[in-house]
């Protein structure tokens, strides 16, 4: 059985302690390559991540690259206040990262439906 925590409470349990999607996003977020005019502006923060950086944990965990001109080699793309936002076609890391993201926001949108509370009311 599996179970949300960092200990396990029975000896056929396995704990597992994730991050949040929100957690999850953000993290993605940090590592957007945003315009220089968007930051100065102050629309947005800088990017954290580097995507050229030599250490793979210090690199996006999806490296989604922005120009003002429509990418020629993009895996999934998609243009913002006149800048195009990309994840290019030979990235295979990003692409594998973001096909397992798109997975995970299918099985949380596949999930049972909040339930209404029931009331019961004598009727004597």
């Amino acid at each position: 059985m599996l179970s949300f925590g960092s200990t396990q409470s029975a000896p056929n349990e396995i704990a597992i302690l994730s991050r949040s999607m929100v957690e999850i996003l953000m993290q993605i977020a940090a590592g957007i390559e945003v315009p220089p005019q968007d930051v100065a502006a102050g629309r947005t923060l800088a990017s954290f991540d580097v995507p050229q950086a030599a250490a793979p944990q210090d690199r996006p965990i999806v490296a989604i690259r922005s120009a003002v001109d429509r990418p020629s080699s993009a895996y999934a793309a998609v243009q913002y206040h006149g800048t195009w936002y990309w994840i290019d076609d030979h990235d295979f890391a990003a692409k594998r990262a973001f096909t397992f993201l798109m997975l995970f926001f299918a099985l949380a949108a596949t999930g049972i439906p909040g339930q209404v509370p029931v009331l019961t009311i004598p009727a004597s």
